[in-house]
């Protein structure tokens, strides 16, 4: 389930321990502004949005409503499927013991690749 731009806004602002009005000095905009943002009854200009982005060290995708987790499954998935195959190349397989990747290795290594592709993918967010 998708979360709101207000909602999202106030997460964000809670888990900094920060008010309204302090947020709203922060961005050089009133409480209510941030109040009226938080309740989902107006919408931010751009400059204000990427102060908000900024501020709080995230994207602006990820503040609206885009989600670009779904643009990226299918070069996800190709990247975890190219690396399975390198992992099984014959070169690779020599520093295995006896030559094949079980299916416990297999899907431990599914899932690494993907936590790392996840966690790039959110360094780069934050650049």
């Amino acid at each position: 389930m998708q979360l709101s731009f207000g909602k999202k806004l106030k997460r964000l602002r809670q888990n900094k321990e920060i008010s309204q009005k302090e947020l709203g000095k922060i961005l050089n905009t009133t409480q209510s502004s941030i109040g009226r943002y938080e309740k989902d009854q107006g919408v931010p200009d751009l400059d204000t949005l990427r102060l908000i982005a900024d501020y709080f060290k995230v994207s602006i995708d990820s503040l609206i409503d885009r989600d670009t987790s779904k643009d990226n499954s299918n070069e996800l998935r190709e990247t975890i499927e190219e690396s399975i195959k390198e992992l099984e190349d014959e070169e690779t397989l020599l520093f295995m013991k006896n030559g094949e990747i079980d299916e416990e290795t297999t899907r431990l290594l599914k899932v690494a690749i993907k936590n790392g592709v996840k966690v790039v993918n959110e360094l780069k967010k934050k650049d």
